[in-house]
Protein backbone atom coordinates (compact mmCIF):
# COMPACT_ATOMS: atom_id res chain seq x y z
CA UNK A 1 0.00 0.00 0.00
CA UNK A 2 2.45 2.29 0.79
CA UNK A 3 5.51 1.25 -1.41
CA UNK A 4 8.18 1.37 0.49
CA UNK A 5 7.21 5.03 2.24
CA UNK A 6 5.55 3.96 5.54
CA UNK A 7 4.09 7.53 6.85
CA UNK A 8 4.83 9.78 3.69
CA UNK A 9 1.27 11.23 2.24
CA UNK A 10 1.70 14.02 0.13
CA UNK A 11 -0.03 17.38 1.68
CA UNK A 12 -1.61 18.10 4.60
CA UNK A 13 -4.54 17.14 6.41
CA UNK A 14 -6.35 18.05 9.12
CA UNK A 15 -8.78 16.84 11.93
CA UNK A 16 -11.74 17.67 12.92
CA UNK A 17 -13.94 16.68 16.03
CA UNK A 18 -16.93 17.96 18.13
CA UNK A 19 -16.58 20.16 20.47
CA UNK A 20 -18.71 17.78 22.63
CA UNK A 21 -15.84 15.50 22.40
CA UNK A 22 -14.54 13.66 25.89
CA UNK A 23 -11.25 12.15 25.86
CA UNK A 24 -11.02 8.13 27.03
CA UNK A 25 -8.64 5.82 28.60
CA UNK A 26 -9.59 2.41 26.75
CA UNK A 27 -7.39 -0.59 29.18
CA UNK A 28 -4.68 -2.68 27.16
CA UNK A 29 -5.97 -5.64 25.56
CA UNK A 30 -4.60 -9.10 26.53
CA UNK A 31 -1.88 -10.15 23.81
CA UNK A 32 -0.97 -13.76 23.72
CA UNK A 33 2.47 -14.42 24.46
CA UNK A 34 3.22 -15.83 21.11
CA UNK A 35 3.41 -12.90 19.74
CA UNK A 36 4.78 -10.82 22.09
CA UNK A 37 8.54 -11.16 20.84
CA UNK A 38 7.10 -10.09 17.00
CA UNK A 39 5.05 -7.15 18.48
CA UNK A 40 8.32 -6.33 20.57
CA UNK A 41 10.57 -6.25 17.53
CA UNK A 42 7.85 -4.35 15.17
CA UNK A 43 7.48 -1.89 17.63
CA UNK A 44 11.49 -1.32 17.94
CA UNK A 45 11.66 -1.08 14.30
CA UNK A 46 8.51 1.40 14.18
CA UNK A 47 10.54 3.94 16.83
CA UNK A 48 13.74 3.55 14.73
CA UNK A 49 12.21 4.22 11.60
CA UNK A 50 10.52 7.37 13.24
CA UNK A 51 7.03 6.68 12.86
CA UNK A 52 6.16 6.10 16.34
CA UNK A 53 7.56 7.57 19.69
CA UNK A 54 7.45 6.95 22.94
CA UNK A 55 5.06 9.20 24.99
CA UNK A 56 6.72 9.56 28.78
CA UNK A 57 3.87 11.63 30.29
CA UNK A 58 0.34 10.63 30.89
CA UNK A 59 -2.26 11.34 28.06
CA UNK A 60 -6.23 11.60 28.06
CA UNK A 61 -6.61 10.03 25.08
CA UNK A 62 -5.81 6.36 25.50
CA UNK A 63 -6.42 3.50 22.45
CA UNK A 64 -5.97 0.18 22.59
CA UNK A 65 -3.07 -1.64 20.49
CA UNK A 66 -4.50 -4.03 17.33
CA UNK A 67 -2.45 -6.64 16.25
CA UNK A 68 -2.61 -8.36 12.73
CA UNK A 69 -0.24 -11.86 12.60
Amino acid sequence: MFNGKVGLFEGETSLKWSPDAKPVQLSPRAMPQSILPKLRNELEKMEKEGIIRPCAETTDWVHNLVTVV
